[in-house]
């Protein structure tokens, strides 16, 4: 009988994070995706270096904080249960003045609370006590030189030593740009050519994410909005979408790995050796395939192209009709303005 009188069992929540498998979309900023020479070239290290542990806290603003360890204690017999404390973090779009524009970056609600108070993002980043520098982090020290860059930060900082009697040339000078990487110095050699290609440029650009397919790219003069690059995503289109390239490319795949498993039958290889070869035959395979990419690719360039023209055509015959008929207009104009008044107001009876 006491059975019935006992509380039903219930599922305790657990202390930890429920599991899941899907992945976050990441807001570092893109710190990591520039060129590391660039970087060291151009942008200085953190003097605090990244997360020992932790290391989450180094794609966003968390303001120093970190998982915290403890326990749950009963009321009645004191029991102890280990738990975990997580900092409170959301991914925001804060509103900078100095880059004009919206930054979607992790931050927790210690740093909103503090942001709201300073009356800003470039506040907050822009603060001088070594507190505030070594709560920034990697993201927050990047997004901080970012911010510096802008000319409105730089005239502002101009008038500062201004008002305090500082000389304004001693100001930071703008970072210039290299001019090509060692590879792209080589390629140009290689090819003859006299001028730097804008490959070998760009590779030396340092880009900056402030949120879904939005970029900035650096330059002397500040940040400026990066146009996405149409051959590469219509190249990621095909590859995904295009059913000849996927037909072909797993057709190919089957045989070349039919082939292979029979040569390795005969043979008495190594695991590592299988799959170093292995890797290596969808390398070619994928080489194959990606010549199907490059003439979808010129196809459009030339769909395009053809467009293009029959646009300009049309414009140039569009105006070519349009100059005929202010032509006969203005002529009629000018026979009516040169007619006597009497013949006129004879004509049309006044």
């Amino acid at each position: 009988m006491s059975l019935f009188l006992h509380r039903p069992l219930t599922l305790r929540p657990s202390p930890c994070r429920a599991l899941s498998t899907t992945l976050s979309r990441p807001s570092s900023l893109q710190l990591e995706k520039n060129d590391p020479e660039a970087l060291a070239d151009t942008v200085p290290p953190y003097p605090y270096g990244p997360a020992q542990w932790y290391k989450q806290s180094d794609r966003g603003l968390y303001g120093g904080q970190r998982i915290q360890f403890g326990n749950n204690i009963g009321p009645k017999f004191q029991t102890k249960t280990r738990r975990t404390w997580y900092p409170n973090v959301f991914r925001k779009r804060l509103f900078s003045r100095a880059l004009d524009r919206y930054v979607q970056i992790k931050v927790t609600t210690r740093v909103m609370r503090t942001i709201d108070k300073l009356g800003g993002l470039d506040e907050y980043l822009l603060g001088e006590k070594e507190a505030r520098v070594r709560e920034l982090g990697v993201s927050g020290w990047w997004l901080r030189w970012a911010i510096m860059q802008t000319p409105e930060v730089r005239r502002r900082f101009v008038e500062e030593r201004r008002l305090l009697g500082m000389p304004a040339e001693g100001i930071e000078a703008v970072i210039e740009e290299p001019e090509a990487t060692a590879e792209g110095e080589a390629q140009v050699e290689a090819k003859g050519q006299d001028v730097v290609g804008e490959e070998a440029v760009q590779q030396r650009r340092l880009k900056f994410r402030v949120g879904p397919r939005a970029h900035l790219y650096y330059a002397p003069d500040g940040w400026h909005r990066a146009s996405p690059n149409k051959e590469l995503a219509y190249k990621r289109h095909v590859r995904l979408h295009d059913p000849k390239y996927k037909d072909f490319h797993q057709n190919q795949t089957a045989i070349a790995l039919a082939a292979f498993d029979q040569m390795t039958k005969s043979q008495s290889l190594k695991s590592k050796e299988i799959v170093s070869l292995r890797q290596r035959l969808r390398t070619e395979v994928d080489k194959s395939a990606e010549k199907i990419v490059e003439a979808a690719w010129e196809a459009r360039c030339a769909k395009v192209a053809k467009k293009r023209r029959l646009v300009r055509e049309a414009v140039r015959v569009k105006t070519r009709s349009a100059t005929r008929a202010e032509l006969r207009a203005s002529r009629r104009r000018e026979r009516k303005d040169g007619q006597p008044e009497g013949l006129v107001k004879d004509t049309f009876g006044a």
